[in-house]
């Protein structure tokens, strides 16, 4: 289930029984409203469009977009996987779930963190290439037992229309919910890893984390490296964190205290500058004779980037918090017309934030 459509549990179940009922190709393509012989063409032959984006650390991540026809079939692929994968969870898997209207113990980035409130000690370690170290086989191998137990041609069919270059792509829609299916048996043995050790296991798709009253030592923390490398995941050194009493605790970005969860406040800070440079754009469009009419496009998107972030804050400090409702202000007084028009310079504002 996409976050398109709200859904209930029962119209969960009733996906996911519809999806499992494909027992050949005519089947599935009627369910993918795609033509068979033009599944099997995209399954045999994926096609992508391959760019970079920055990340924080100045390095770069490959994204691999599928293009059109396949994204839309991954993406109703995407929604009967979390159908199913939704009564197969595991305990700790909280990264990219669907969320059902009437679901009391939601999944998603704040109930991951709060898992870990009031914790002394947090080790957080990091998956290196997560999705790329899913594999085309293991990806048909899912496909073809349970809980999807799909006949074997059916399952190449379905893994290579969600693989490339065989492997899970960074940027199909399917990757996040069939790399927690390859991680069920996973999550099982590091909970139980954990739970000899008296902590507590929770996974947001290639990010881990233990928390503990009890301290975690060095023998400990290198005892959990083992555990995942057994397992056939690679880490990346970089990220392997233990914070101990006295340290603020970070779970995937989120800061996590005694009681409640709560943003960096650089987030705050960057969200701030973001919406000021959004006014400026704003005000510089009308400027321009063209620009007084509808916004233009690029303008919207900026706007729903701002928004889209500030609607994060807003989940996880809730809408009453003073920062978000002077946010908010903020966001309305930006997106405001001029009162006096006059002249304004392009180097004013940077674009470093978007």
């Amino acid at each position: 289930m996409s976050s398109r459509k709200s859904i209930t549990i029962r119209g969960m179940r009733q996906r996911a029984n519809r999806f499992l009922a494909c027992q050949n190709f005519e089947a599935l393509a009627l369910l993918l409203r795609t033509p068979s012989l033009e599944l099997l063409s995209l399954a045999s032959n994926p096609l992508y469009d391959e760019f970079h984006i920055p990340k924080k650390n100045g390095s770069k991540r490959l994204i691999e977009d599928p293009q059109p026809k396949l994204k839309r079939i991954q993406r109703r692929l995407n929604d009967y996987l979390q159908a199913v994968y939704f009564f197969y969870r595991t305990d700790g898997a909280y990264g990219f779930l669907a969320a059902p209207v009437d679901d009391t113990e939601p999944r998603n980035i704040l109930s991951h963190a709060e898992r870990h409130l009031g914790c002394r000690w947090l080790l957080n370690v990091d998956m290196q290439d997560f999705f790329h170290q899913v594999k085309l086989g293991q990806v048909i191998q899912l496909f073809a037992e349970e809980p999807l137990a799909f006949k074997l041609e059916m399952a190449q069919v379905l893994g290579g229309l969600c693989c490339y270059k065989g492997r899970l792509p960074m940027g199909a829609p399917t990757s996040p919910i069939l790399s927690n299916f390859a991680c069920l048996a996973f999550d099982e043995r590091m909970k139980y890893f954990a739970d000899l050790k008296g902590w507590i296991y929770t996974r947001y798709a290639d990010d881990i984390s233990f928390s503990s009253e009890k301290e975690i030592v060095d023998e400990q923390v290198m005892e959990a490296i083992r555990q995942v490398e057994v397992l056939g995941y690679k880490l990346n050194p970089a990220k392997i964190k233990l914070y101990g009493p006295g340290d603020q605790k970070i779970v995937t970005g989120l800061i996590v205290g005694e009681n409640e969860v709560n943003v960096p406040e650089d987030y705050s800070e960057s969200l701030e500058q973001a919406i000021l440079q959004l006014g400026q754009i704003v005000d510089a469009k009308f400027y321009t004779v063209n620009g007084r009419g509808r916004p233009s496009a690029w303008v919207k998107e900026l706007e729903q980037q701002v928004r889209g972030k500030l609607a994060f804050a807003s989940n996880i400090l809730g809408t009453d918090d003073e920062r978000i409702i002077a946010l908010e202000m903020e966001l309305e007084k930006a997106l405001e017309p001029p009162e006096n028009y006059g002249p304004i310079s392009w180097l004013d504002f940077g674009y470093d934030f978007f």
